[in-house]
């Protein structure tokens, strides 16, 4: 996550861990001019989070969900 989407961790808690955009102006070029091509999607939410259960021996479940509520907020007060 920190590396292929330019996020940063913004807390650990024992069943999940949450993320951010990585802050600071080396890493808002990085995600305008988009490294090989690469878009940062997930860089357009405010807050990732991400949680891994094991289902069975070798197998797991992860779950990522992403607050992209005041973005999209903001988007649709300027499509206006």
């Amino acid at each position: 996550m920190e590396e292929e989407e330019s996020l940063q961790v913004k807390r650990r808690y024992p069943e999940r861990t949450t993320w951010e955009p990585r802050a600071g102006a080396i890493a808002s070029i990085q995600r305008a001019l988009g490294k090989k091509g690469r878009r940062y999607s997930l860089a357009n939410a405010d807050e990732i989070a991400g949680q891994l259960t094991q289902l069975e021996p070798g197998f797991c479940h992860v779950g990522l969900s992403a607050d992209v509520a005041p973005r999209r907020g903001a988007a649709f007060k300027a499509a206006r």
